[in-house]
């Protein structure tokens, strides 16, 4: 800062404003305390922009003035303000700049004194003319402003409150900040970005419904749709403002920086329920060509005729003179259940489908998808690994880039082809594993007399039978190792009770050793051949499924920007030296040198008269006039 600069006239005594405006032209030329600066910078600065934005303010040259100004030495010789909103604008009639407990915090400085409104406000932490009143959160329940299920701001920050800070100073500097900021009033860049609380949850289906207008109508297949807001800030300042006048670039003097840790957009939809329901049809299908193929008449027959030879082989080994055999057409082979091995294709089903760059989430069980807002625009513009709002240009409004669109249908193609091979994975895996369970029945007869070998000099009478049970899976059943268990408590012996130990060892292992083998080997064909092709979705599933999905997605954008229902614009300022256009309600109804900043406007059904129109994160500065010119009326607001 320069030393003995002077603004104003040389003159002791006081002269009338045409008197000044002359001296001024003599010297300088019409005007020249008046030249616009159209300077912009951005500065990415732990997760918040910096613009220098334009400022084209021709008070300086129309206001009266008496003495000089030192900018050396400023104080006493400027009226400025600063004012901090977290929570501002519209909202079904509700003006929240005005309600009790939503106001924010402002400070007036007329060159003399700072004023704080309200006037409650604390000072802040001994900063000059500073004041902080923060947002209390919990304190919004005692106030009736119909926010129940519209806006819901969250108490489970470490402190309940949301900060709003501003200062007005007499030398000309000035700040306002609201949001996520620091006691000093600047943007809290501390801890990770995970760790910022979230402040609101904005449903906006309800509220347009509440205005009159079904979001069915704009929207195709959403029935549902909601914002989740993380952390903002928005904090704007006029710093060195007595040199940045003095040296004709006073938009050197207004600095704009905001936060958005993040917004989620959650759509929901029952174009999603298609998917579970595609799953359930295939599963379905799978079980059914099962069903068939146990159910066919016969199929089991060669079983029965193997294991009765094979039983009756190993009991001529250990019964000698005992005559034991196997009943004549009394064995039964029977499938008694097959349980698809779903376990592992239902827990995928309860996780969300995600895609490798985390823009999307699908729950299948809520119906609905969660689109992470900063992902998805870093995906738009090649920045892979976007976490966060910030770094945008001024008035980015997101809902209206045909480029968010195109990646939103490319991260849900990618979610969706990745989804489906899993799926099919899964499906021909819960085949390979299901578990197959086989009874079989093996009565028995004994020679009433003493035999030889499988002569009976008496009459073969019945000795009771043996219960067997197999279980296990396909790959079991041929190898093997498939689980066998034999009930003899139904064998009636009589005298050869005695002799039981070796025939049981015999019995149980051909029922170990060859029922698995013979069951596995009759069920392999049919299942490969007609199951397991059916372990799969519909080879158009990709269209069929993600069509409806994408269209319902890419409406939540076109759909309501398009028609006009809703707006979001990150890094809202008005008199931007670089991006998007101005809000419109700033463009006509601020004054002159009066600079605004929200870190989110969210903007509902803007063509009507009384439209829905939030700011998250407000700061706001200006505007400054001399204090010689506040003295006289020369200016409005002081």
């Amino acid at each position: 800062m320069s030393t003995g600069r002077r603004y104003g006239t040389r003159a002791a005594g006081r002269r009338s404003g045409a008197e000044v405006r002359r001296g001024a032209a003599t010297r300088r030329g019409i005007g020249a305390l008046a030249a616009v600066a159209l300077v912009s910078t951005a500065l990415v600065a732990q997760g918040g922009v910096v613009t220098n934005a334009a400022w084209n303010d021709a008070e300086w040259t129309h206001a009266p003035a008496v003495g000089t100004i030192d900018c050396a030495d400023a104080d006493g010789a400027f009226a400025t303000r600063g004012e901090g909103r977290a929570l501002s604008g519209s909202l079904l009639g509700i003006d929240l700049d005005s309600a009790a407990k939503v106001s924010g915090v402002r400070v007036t400085n007329d060159g003399s004194s700072a004023t704080p409104t309200p006037a409650t406000a604390a000072p802040a932490n001994s900063v000059i003319d500073a004041y902080a009143d923060p947002l209390d959160a919990s304190a919004l329940n005692t106030v009736n402003l119909g926010l129940s299920g519209l806006l819901q701001l969250p108490l489970d920050t470490d402190t309940g409150l949301i900060g709003q800070y501003a200062q007005a100073r007499t030398d000309g500097d000035a700040v306002g900040a609201s949001g996520y900021i620091t006691n000093a009033g600047g943007i809290n860049t501390d801890g990770q970005e995970a760790d910022y609380p979230d402040i609101a949850t904005l449903r906006l289906s309800d509220l347009l419904n509440s205005l009159g207008y079904d979001i069915g109508t704009a929207t195709q297949g959403v029935t549902d749709l909601s914002l989740s807001i993380g952390a903002v800030a928005g904090r704007a300042a006029l710093v060195d403002t007595c040199e940045a006048i003095w040296s004709g670039d006073t938009a050197a003097a207004v600095h704009r920086d905001y936060l958005a840790a993040g917004l989620t957009t959650t759509v929901e939809s029952p174009t999603v329920a298609a998917l579970t329901g595609a799953v359930d049809a295939s599963v379905a299908d799978v079980q059914a060509a099962l069903n068939g193929v146990l159910g066919q008449a016969g199929l089991l027959t060669g079983v029965t005729t193997s294991l009765v030879n094979a039983l009756t082989n190993a009991l001529g080994l250990v019964t000698g003179l005992l005559s034991l055999r196997v009943a004549p057409n009394g064995t039964s082979v029977s499938l008694a259940a097959v349980d698809l091995h779903l376990a592992p294709l239902n827990d995928f089903l309860a996780a969300p489908i995600q895609d490798d760059d985390g823009i999307l989430s699908i729950d299948l069980a809520g119906g609905t998808v969660q689109i992470d807002t900063a992902a998805l625009l870093g995906a738009a513009y090649g920045e892979t690994g976007r976490t966060t709002l910030n770094g945008l240009s001024p008035n980015t409004d997101i809902f209206a880039d045909p480029a968010m669109v195109e990646a939103l249908t490319q991260a849900l193609g990618s979610a969706l082809t990745g989804w489906i091979v899993s799926v099919d994975s899964l499906l021909a895996s819960a085949v390979d594993l299901a578990t197959i369970t086989v009874n079989v029945e093996i009565p028995f007869q004994r020679c009433s007399l003493l035999g030889i070998g499988s002569i009976c000099l008496g009459t073969w009478q019945d000795a009771g039978r043996i219960k067997a049970t197999v279980s296990g899976t396909l790959g079991q059943l041929l190898d093997g190792s498939a689980t066998v268990v034999v009930d003899t408590s139904a064998l009636n012996l009589g005298l050869i009770g005695s002799l039981l130990t070796p025939l049981l060892g015999a019995v149980t292992g051909v029922l170990g050793s060859v029922l698995g083998p013979l069951v596995g080997g009759v069920l392999q064909g049919p299942i490969t051949n007609n199951v397991l092709p059916l372990a799969k979705l519909p080879a158009d599933a990709l269209v069929s499924l993600g069509g409806p999905i994408s269209g319902a997605l890419g409406s939540v954008f076109t759909g309501l920007s398009g028609a006009g229902l809703v707006s979001i614009t990150v890094n809202a300022q008005n008199r931007p030296s670089s991006g998007g256009p101005e809000p419109p309600e700033w463009s006509t109804g601020l004054p002159n040198s009066q600079y605004e900043i929200a870190a989110l406007r969210i903007g509902l059904l803007e063509l009507l008269p009384a439209p829905v129109r939030l700011y998250l994160g407000r700061g706001s500065v200006g505007p400054v006039c001399s204090a010689a010119g506040t003295a006289a009326g020369g200016c409005a607001g002081y």
